[in-house]
């Protein structure tokens, strides 16, 4: 049987299906902003989703492209498409685990009993899993959250960067080889006192955890709309991270004076901010 397409858009090389894939914007998690979403992810996730159904030779390339990055912050929608996420995951399709390498997720304001248990479940499923964005967890769900993300079950050994809610200080622990950290939140520089104070003693008291131990990786850890001084003893505190060679802290002014001027970001950021290179 002749081959069939010979001429048309499923002739064309594989790189430049890939140059047609960069137009369509890359799968970026780091948005310090929590509640701002312009929809292009899925808009991306759509089309790439679109072009991978079209032929054999076009789905080999644009399906693992379509789920690089994966979204779940739809409030109405998110438990039922964590639960569709696992029961792909575990048995209709579980190859797709291995493209995903970034996962986004603002949580509900009102999740269920089970979610952050079975988010902990789906999140080991993904052997390729390199960035997590975590957004939004409130202080009231904050136990049930640490109990899910336990260090002892939930670990996630190839995870680099974090982008995270400062309640959500328990994911670090689950991943021994992060480098970069980021909290986001108004907790009044909790999470960096937190972090900073674990470096000498346990993460967990009660469970004996402690970021050098689980997290000795760390190179980079920053904080933005952090509300609050920090000081001296704390920052020293971070030198038992042998790996750490930078330090951000930015509060909430400096953070508002930047944000809608991308241009003049570094200028306004030395009003407020402590950026410290630990050599």
């Amino acid at each position: 049987m002749a081959p069939t397409n010979t001429h048309g858009f499923c002739s064309l090389p594989a790189e430049l299906y890939l140059e047609i894939a960069s137009h369509y914007g890359s799968a970026s998690v780091f948005s310090k902003q929590q509640t701002v979403y312009d929809g292009k992810p899925f808009e991306r996730r759509a089309t790439l989703l679109a072009l991978s159904q079209t032929c054999v030779k076009l789905r080999g390339i644009f399906l693992p492209l379509a789920w690089q990055h994966l979204e779940l912050r739809e409030a109405q929608e998110f438990s039922s498409s964590l639960t569709r996420l696992l029961n792909v995951m575990t048995q209709y399709n579980p190859a797709l685990s291995s493209y995903i390498k970034a996962v986004n997720v603002v949580v509900p304001k009102d999740p269920s009993t089970t979610t952050f248990k079975e988010l902990a479940y789906f999140l080991r499923l993904l052997p390729n899993l390199l960035t997590i964005q975590l957004l939004n967890l409130q202080d009231k769900f904050a136990t049930a959250f640490s109990e899910a993300f336990d260090y002892k079950k939930c670990i996630l050994p190839r995870v680099r960067t974090l982008l995270i809610a400062d309640t959500a200080i328990h994911l670090v622990a689950c991943c021994p080889k992060v480098k970069n950290v980021t909290a986001v939140g108004p907790c009044k520089a909790r999470f960096v006192r937190t972090l900073a104070s674990t470096c000498q003693k346990t993460l967990f008291e009660k469970k004996g955890a402690s970021v050098v131990e689980h997290s000795a990786q760390v190179t980079t850890i920053s904080h933005y709309f952090c509300d609050g001084d920090l000081m001296t003893e704390e920052i020293k505190r971070f030198t038992a991270l042998r790996h750490l060679c930078r330090l951000k802290i930015t509060t909430a002014e400096a953070f508002d004076r930047t944000i809608n001027s991308p241009q003049d970001a570094e200028d306004c950021l030395v009003l407020r901010h402590l950026d410290v290179n630990l050599v």
